[in-house]
C-alpha cells in the first residue's frame, strides 16, 4: 500500500498541512502533480494487473484505460514534463476516476483541491451471450488455464462473488425460428454483440415471400354484366361505379355517348350511384363499336399514350377481345418489356380460341412479335401451341394469315408438330428455318429443356434434309447433354451423327464421335469397326478391310460414306479405261439381280470400282454338290440374270461362281456382281452369247436335266419345269 493509500489527506487540512492540496504558480505545480500522477498510476496498474488473470482483457471502460494515462506525465531529459499521447480503448467517452492522492489537470491555482479516495471498481457482470449464457473472455480463459480442471479461482476482496449460471432459457415453441434471439434486450450482451444479434433476427423476420405479380390488365367489373337489378348497390360498389363515372367524365366528348337525365346527373357528380339497373344500363354503353370509333378519331388515333390511358379504363366495363388486343398493342412501345409480357400471358388466358376470328388471331400474333424476340418468341409460341385450342385455331387459319405472320409462325409450327410426332405429310415447308430459330437459343436454355425434348431436337436436326451447320449446332450442345445419362439413346443418335461425318467426308470428326461412343459404351461393336475402317488402306471412299481372294476378283471392303459392307474390284493400270467403261455399263443397268456400283476412279495408279452387295463370292465345289432343290433354284437366277442383261445389250464373256454372291441363307439369293469383260452389243447377239455362257454353269449345276442350248427363255422353261417336278416327287 502506498502512503497515499494508506494516510489520505484530511479533506478540512490547510494548505500547509497538506502539501498536495497546496495551490502552486504553473510553473511549480507541473513536477509535482506528475509526480502525483504517475504515483497514482502506479497503484492503478498493480490493481488492474490483478484483476486482469480474473477478468482479462474485459471491457476497457471497466478496468480502466490506465495503460493510456500510466506513463502520460513521464518528464523528458531536461526536466520539463512530456505527455504522451492517450489511446482510447472500449467505450468512447468514458472518462478515468483519478486516484487516491491525484491532481486534476486543469486544477485552477484559485481553487483549493479537495481529494477523496477513489472507491473500489464494482465487479464487471459477465456478458451474456445470444443464449443468455456467460461469455467467457480471454482473460478468464487464461486464468482458469493455471488451476487443475474444475478448480474455480477464489473472488478477490476488490470483486463481487461469482454470479450464479442463469438456467438454459427453455427451447422455443413449435413455430418459432431458432435464429430469433432468444434473451430479452438489456441481457448482458454487448452493446455491439447484441444489436449484431437483433439485427440478424430482425433481418430474417423481414424475410417474406414474394408477393405476386401486380395485374396488368384490368379485370372487367361486375357491375357491368347481367344481374338481378332490384338489388342497390352495397357501399364497395358505389366506390367501384364513382371510379367508372370518373372515367366517363373524363372521356365523355371522346366516347360521344348519349346520356339521360339520371345517367348526366350521376357522370357529372351531383348524384350518388345507387340504382344498379341504372348502372348497368350506363356501363352496357360502352361496348366495342363505341371504343373502336374513339380510338379512331384524333386526339387518340395519333396519341399512343392518350389512347392507351383510355383503353385501360374502357376494358373494365367490357370483355370484348377486340378491345383487349386493341389496349395490348398499345402496352408494348408504353411499358416495359416484363409489363408487356405479363401484360400478354394475362390477356391470352381471357382468350376463347375456338371462337376467335382470322383476323383477331393475326392482331394477337402480331403483337406477340412486337413483345418478344428471338428465344422468348419461341417459348411463347410452343406454350401456346401446347393448347389444344389455340392450335386447332391456328392450323385452321395458318393460310390465311398476313405473309409477314405466317413466315414467322409457320416455320415453328413444323417443328412443333414433329416434336409432337403429329401426323405430317413430310414436306412441310420451312423446317429449317423453324429449327434455326429454336436452336438460336443459348446453350445453357438447349441444355436445360427436358431430355425427351432434346432428344427429339437432335432427331430432327440429324435429318438429312436439314442443312450441316444446323446438325453441327444440335450436335454440339445437345448430343453431349445425352452422354451420361441416356445410354443407348445417346448411342443412337452418336451413330447417325458419325454417319452424317463420314458422308461429308469429315472423318476426324467422325472418329472422335466414335472414340466417344467406344468411351462411353465399351464393347459396342460397330463404332470398333468403323474406327478400324478409317484406319484401313482406302481406295477413294472404300476402306479395305479384307484380304486378297484367292480366286476371282472381289475383296472384301468398307464404303465409308455409306457405312456398309462392300467389295472391291480392281485391274492393271493399263485397263483403267476398260474398268472405267465397264462401271459406267454396270451402274446403268439398274437391275433386281446386278449389283449396284457405289464408286470407281483411280487411287495411287490402281483403277477400281465397288460395288454394294450382300453375301459372299460364290464358289462351286465339284466334291460336295448341292442339293438338287438347291441347284436348280440357283440355276434358275443364274439364268435369269444372264437374259436379263442381254435383253439390255449387255454380253458377258462367261459366268463363272466368281461373279456373284450369294447369300448365306435358307433360300439362297444371286447378284451378278463382276463385270470384267462386259460389253456392249445388240440384244440378239448379246442373248445368244449369254446362252452359250450360262448353259455352261447350269450344266455345272444340274448335269441330269435335259437343258437346249443357243435360247435363254428355252433354259429357264426346262430349269423351271424341272424344279417343279422335283417338288411334287
Amino acid at each position: 500500500m502506498t502512503s497515499e493509500e494508506s494516510t489520505p489527506p484530511d479533506e478540512t487540512s490547510t494548505p500547509a498541512e497538506n502539501p498536495a492540496a497546496t495551490p502552486e504558480t504553473p510553473a511549480e505545480h507541473a513536477p509535482h502533480a506528475a509526480e502525483a500522477e504517475t504515483h497514482g498510476a502506479r497503484a492503478e496498474s498493480s490493481s488492474d494487473a490483478e484483476s486482469s488473470t480474473d477478468a482479462g482483457d474485459a471491457d476497457d471502460s471497466e478496468s480502466g484505460d490506465d495503460d493510456g494515462e500510466s506513463s502520460e506525465a513521464a518528464p523528458a531529459a531536461d526536466g520539463t514534463p512530456r505527455r504522451r499521447r492517450r489511446r482510447r480503448r472500449g467505450r468512447r467517452g468514458a472518462k478515468r476516476t483519478p486516484a487516491a492522492g491525484e491532481v486534476a489537470a486543469d486544477a485552477t491555482p484559485a481553487a483549493e483541491a479537495t481529494v477523496e479516495p477513489a472507491p473500489p471498481a464494482p465487479a464487471p457482470k459477465p456478458p451474456q451471450g445470444d443464449a443468455g449464457r456467460p461469455r467467457r473472455r480471454r482473460g478468464e480463459r487464461r486464468a482458469r488455464g493455471a488451476h487443475p480442471e474444475g478448480e474455480r479461482r477464489p473472488p478477490r476482496e476488490s470483486q463481487s462473488p461469482a454470479q450464479p449460471e442463469p438456467p438454459p432459457p427453455p427451447p422455443p415453441p413449435r413455430g418459432q425460428p431458432d435464429f430469433m434471439p432468444r434473451t430479452p434486450r438489456g441481457g448482458g450482451l454487448g452493446d455491439r454483440d447484441r444489436d449484431r444479434g437483433r439485427g440478424r433476427g430482425e433481418r430474417r423476420d423481414r424475410r417474406q415471400p414474394p408477393a405476386p405479380p401486380v395485374q396488368v390488365i384490368p379485370s372487367v367489373s361486375h357491375l357491368s354484366e347481367s344481374a338481378p337489378t332490384g338489388e342497390p348497390l352495397t357501399p364497395d360498389e358505389v366506390v367501384e361505379m364513382k371510379e367508372h363515372l370518373a372515367f366517363l367524365r373524363e372521356y365523355k366528348e371522346a366516347l360521344r355517348i348519349k346520356l339521360n337525365a339520371a345517367e348526366d346527373l350521376m357522370v357529372n357528380g351531383r348524384r350518388d350511384p345507387t340504382d344498379r339497373g341504372v348502372c348497368r344500363h350506363l356501363l352496357g354503353k360502352i361496348d366495342r363499336n363505341v371504343i373502336e370509333a374513339a380510338v379512331g378519331r384524333e386526339p387518340m388515333k395519333s396519341n399512343v399514350a392518350a389512347r392507351s390511358r383510355m383503353l385501360a379504363g374502357a376494358i373494365r366495363l367490357t370483355a370484348d377481345v377486340g378491345v383487349l388486343l386493341a389496349y395490348l398493342e398499345t402496352l408494348a412501345p408504353q411499358r416495359s418489356h416484363a409489363e408487356a409480357a405479363q401484360a400478354f400471358s394475362e390477356v391470352v388466358s381471357r382468350i376463347d380460341f375456338e371462337s376467335l376470328s382470322t383476323t383477331r388471331l393475326a392482331r394477337l400474333l402480331q403483337v406477340l412479335t412486337e413483345t418478344f424476340q428471338g428465344q422468348e418468341r419461341v417459348q411463347v409460341l410452343f406454350g401456346m401451341l401446347d393448347g389444344d385450342a389455340f392450335r386447332r385455331a391456328f392450323d385452321a387459319a395458318v393460310t390465311a394469315l398476313p405473309p409477314e405472320v405466317a413466315a414467322v409462325f409457320a416455320p415453328l409450327r413444323a417443328v412443333h408438330r414433329r416434336l409432337r410426332d403429329e401426323a405430317h405429310d413430310g414436306h412441310e415447308t420451312g423446317l429449317a428455318e423453324g429449327l434455326e430459330q429454336v436452336m438460336a437459343a443459348p446453350d445453357p436454355v438447349l441444355r436445360g429443356f427436358p431430355e425427351a425434348l432434346r432428344v427429339r431436337l437432335l432427331e430432327l436436326a440429324l435429318d438429312p434434309a436439314i442443312p450441316a451447320a444446323l446438325a453441327d449446332r444440335a450436335a454440339g450442345v445437345l448430343l453431349t447433354s445425352l452422354a451420361k445419362k441416356s445410354g443407348r439413346t445417346y448411342t443412337r443418335l452418336a451413330v447417325r451423327r458419325a454417319t452424317q461425318l463420314l458422308a461429308r467426308h469429315v472423318d476426324d470428326r467422325a472418329r472422335a464421335t466414335l472414340e466417344e461412343i467406344k468411351r462411353a459404351a465399351p464393347g459396342f461393336h460397330v463404332a470398333e469397326r468403323w474406327l478400324a475402317a478409317l484406319d484401313a488402306r482406302r481406295m477413294g471412299r472404300t476402306a479395305i478391310t479384307g484380304s486378297p481372294p484367292e480366286r476371282g476378283r472381289l475383296t472384301q471392303a468398307f464404303w465409308l460414306d455409306g457405312q456398309r459392307p462392300v467389295w472391291l474390284r480392281t485391274a492393271a493400270a493399263s485397263d483403267a479405261d476398260a474398268l472405267a467403261r465397264e462401271a459406267e455399263l454396270q451402274a446403268g443397268l439398274a437391275l433386281p439381280g446386278v449389283a449396284p456400283v457405289v464408286e470407281h476412279g483411280v487411287e495411287h495408279g490402281i483403277p477400281y470400282v465397288t460395288v454394294a452387295v450382300q453375301g459372299q463370292p460364290w464358289s462351286i465345289d465339284d466334291g460336295k454338290p448341292l442339293d438338287a432343290g438347291a441347284a436348280l433354284a440357283l440355276a434358275a437366277q443364274a439364268a435369269r440374270i444372264a437374259r436379263a442383261v442381254a435383253v439390255l445389250g449387255v454380253a458377258l464373256p462367261d459366268f463363272a461362281p466368281e461373279r456373284f454372291c450369294v447369300t448365306n441363307d435358307r433360300n439362297p439369293v444371286l447378284t451378278l456382281a463382276d463385270f470384267a469383260g462386259a460389253r456392249a452389243t445388240s440384244a440378239e447377239e448379246a442373248a445368244t452369247t449369254n446362252a452359250a455362257s450360262v448353259g455352261v454353269l447350269v450344266r455345272r449345276l444340274t448335269p441330269t436335266v435335259a437343258t437346249p442350248t443357243g435360247d435363254v427363255a428355252a433354259l429357264i422353261a426346262a430349269l423351271d419345269r424341272a424344279a417343279l417336278v422335283g417338288r411334287r416327287d
